[in-house]
Order: structure tokens, then sequence, then C-alpha cells
């Protein structure tokens, strides 16, 4: 119930977003409580899955642990994603951006849980996804997104710009919710579960894809089919899905060069 509350916290402006004249949406900083909760709910869910269940489908956990990879997490939030990889494997380099300046303020306060040190091989930065750093282009081994492609205002410039920063025999993976891009076939499959993304999405997620003109306020419920067409409209040659059981709710993208 607490989240549902923090999402509605700006209520009256989510009133207005829908508006026929209203502003196009809402900025990500109309929802930092959502946020915060939103961290506490996952965190204890990536500690356990992320290392032991998210890592081997990827299928770089033994290339993590020689080293000397550079790991790029898009969205990364608060940075829990990245300090956990970066503990876990101190050989290697990771990096993590954010539009939301709150968020990355958090992120780098993080420390290693082990030692209580700042970390030596990881770094954050404020920056947006569509317009990535020009002096990265092939630059990162391993690129990573967590449930923060959806809720992007352009999530087309998103995926091309990290396949331009992603090496030729890197791979790029994409956690998202699950989905068939149909409404209709989404109730069919997924039944009154279909309810919460389509919620979230109504009360956060297009808000948030839609506050530019060019947006393209594709919400929660994107689905498979439009992430598939996306990912190889940015450039990505292969594109693998695989189910994750320990988050049902989303599905894991496997893409590459």
């Amino acid at each position: 119930m607490s989240m549902i509350m923090s999402v509605t916290e700006p209520y009256k402006k989510l009133v207005d977003v829908y508006k026929k004249n209203g502003p196009l949406g809402l900025p990500y900083s109309d929802f930092t409580t959502f946020y915060n909760k939103l961290s506490k709910v996952h965190e204890p869910f990536d500690k356990i899955h992320l290392i032991r269940d998210v890592i081997p489908l990827i299928a770089v956990q033994e290339s993590l642990e020689a080293g000397g990879l550079r790991i790029l997490d898009v969205g990364c939030g608060n940075g829990s994603h990245m300090s956990l990889m970066a503990e876990k494997y101190p050989r290697s380099q990771f990096t993590g951006i954010d539009i939301a300046e709150a968020a990355i303020q958090k992120a780098k306060s993080r420390r290693n849980e082990s030692t209580g040190a700042a970390f030596e091989n990881l770094e954050f930065q404020v920056m947006g996804a569509s317009q990535m750093d020009s002096s990265w282009t092939d630059s990162f081994d391993l690129v990573l997104i967590f449930d923060a492609c959806h809720d992007q205002m352009r999530p087309d410039l998103c995926l091309r710009e990290i396949h331009r920063v992603l090496k030729s025999d890197g791979r790029f993976a994409m956690l998202e919710i699950t989905g068939t891009s149909s409404i209709y076939k989404d109730k069919q499959m997924f039944g009154q579960a279909a309810i919460t993304p389509y919620s979230f999405s109504v009360l956060h997620c297009l808000p948030i894809a839609s506050n530019s003109e060019d947006a393209l306020g594709l919400g929660t419920a994107w689905g498979q089919v439009r992430a598939e067409s996306m990912l190889r409209e940015a450039g990505f040659s292969k594109v693998d899905v695989v189910e994750t059981p320990f988050f049902p709710l989303n599905v894991l993208y496997i893409s590459y060069k």
C-alpha cells in the first residue's frame, strides 16, 4: 500500500498531465519518494539474485572474475547493482549513469560492504542515456539496464547509444517487464496480474516517458514485440529472450552487435 501511496504523491500534477491541454508529462524529481521505496523493495532481491542468477544467464561470470572488463549500467539509480558487482568482481571496472542527480549522489556515497572502504573500480556520473559521452564509442564489454528503458522519453535513442558504446564482441543485457505489446493478449496471458504493470504505467512510467515534444511514451507495458523490434532497429544483429523465474514479472533481453 505504501508503494501505491508514494507513486501517487504528485496526484494533482498527474491529473493535470492527463488533461487535454495539460503539461506533456512529469520529471523524475516528482517521484523521489517512490524511487526510495522502490529501491528498498528491490535491493534485497538484487543481493540474492544478481550475482547468483542474472550474471550466469548473461554468460559473463568467468570473464568478470578474470578481470579487465568495462561494465556500464544505464539508469543505475542509487547504484545498488554496480556496487554489488564492483565488490564481487574487483578486477573489472564499473560505471553507472543516471539522469537523476539525487540518485547519483546516493550512489557515490556507497561503500564496499566487506571492507567499508570506497570503491576503486566504480564510478557514477549524471548523464542522460540518449546522449552519452562521445568518447565512449566501442568502450564497454557489457552494458546493463534494469527496468529503466521503458520509461525513457526516447528509448530508441538510448538503445542506439548503447549499441555505439558497446564493443564489437560485447553484449547488452536488458531486464524489462514482461508483456506481449498487446493489451488484449496481456489480459489473456496474465489474467488479473496484468493490472499491475498497466497501473504503474498510468501513474508513473507514461507521465515520465511523455515529458517532451518528441517523446515516444511507451510506458511499462511496451512488451516483447516492441522491445525486440527497437533493439534490432538500434543495430543489434542478435537478440535472445531469456525467462527469469526468480523475477516472474520480468524478462531478460541479451543482445549482440
